[in-house]
């Protein structure tokens, strides 16, 4: 991610929680992690431990170089899992994550409908205990894409912040019943997962 539009979501983040640059001592999540910047920049910035989602081969390599550089093994821990499912399949964390940052490849987040893969993962996230309604979640995405739930969704847009090309939609949960959006499972066969 653009050190511009990282030093926007932090300074939106810092704003929210009125910590002048900080971030509270929460635990955050850094899905599709890639070298792992957004977790490693909360950190630095007072996050008490970030858990990296990320699946592939050299990504992985990166964050585990970039642990050991900033030493930061006694605060992040990285889990090899597609961030697509691992809600749905792996034992929740103890308590929900503060902070979840999701960037996605942007090829795989265009579909804003409902049965898109980013609302399904939103959904999960809340409905598998890993956010509650204290948990912000940073979205990067595309630019022509717009995320808005409908009265069934489970989260809310609060802030949506464009950067050319790119964009940035901070969600929270939605008061109300999340209704189940059908078998995760049958979903993943209809995309060849």
């Amino acid at each position: 991610m653009p050190d511009r539009i990282r030093e926007s979501i932090f300074s939106i983040l810092a704003a929210r929680y009125n910590t002048h640059g900080m971030l509270p001592a929460l635990h955050v999540a850094d899905l599709f992690a890639g070298s792992g910047s957004m977790g490693f920049e909360a950190v630095s910035r007072g996050a008490a431990r970030c858990s990296f989602i990320e699946r592939k081969g050299p990504a992985l390599s990166a964050l585990r170089e970039n642990i050991k550089t900033l030493d930061a093994a006694a605060t992040c821990v990285i889990t090899k899992a597609d961030a697509w499912t691992m809600p749905l399949t792996t034992p929740r964390p103890d308590v929900p994550y503060g902070i979840i940052f999701v960037d996605p490849p942007y090829a795989d987040a265009r579909d804003a409908s409902r049965s898109g893969r980013v609302p399904r993962l939103l959904a999960d996230l809340f409905r598998a205990k890993w956010a509650d309604s204290d948990t912000v979640l940073v979205l990067h995405h595309e630019a022509r894409v717009t995320w808005a739930p409908d009265e069934r969704a489970c989260w809310e847009v609060l802030d949506r912040r464009a950067y050319g090309g790119a964009a940035v939609t901070i969600i929270m949960h939605q008061a109300g019943v999340c209704e189940d959006s059908g078998d995760r499972q049958d979903s993943n066969s209809q995309t060849g997962e």
